[in-house]
């Protein structure tokens, strides 16, 4: 199912602001995340239905202190989605992420 640019927009920012948030009450205190350990096993946006996960280019924002996930293709639309970090995920100084 094919979703509007304006739908895609809104799922967008609801990951976003989701993973900010989950960020901030969980994550990071004086260092960056560990570019080299971001990749598919360590941080996932999955379908909560099924748990089917999302294809998605991984990034962090420029200082390092955000994670930045982008799906590949739009979302479906009405659909929950669940972005998940493992404790593969690093930070700078060598920290496991906790996981949620």
């Amino acid at each position: 199912m094919r979703v509007s640019k304006e739908q895609a927009a809104k799922n967008r920012e609801r990951i976003l602001t989701a993973a900010s948030r989950l960020i901030r009450e969980r994550g990071i205190s004086g260092a960056g995340v560990d570019a080299t350990t971001l990749n598919s096993n360590t941080v996932k946006l999955c379908r909560t239905s099924d748990g089917s996960p999302v294809a998605a280019v991984l990034n962090t924002s420029g200082g390092g202190d955000a994670i930045v996930l982008t799906p590949t293709s739009l979302l479906d639309a009405n659909t929950n989605y669940t972005f998940q970090v493992t404790s593969g995920l690093k930070d700078t100084s060598g920290a496991s992420f906790a996981p949620y």
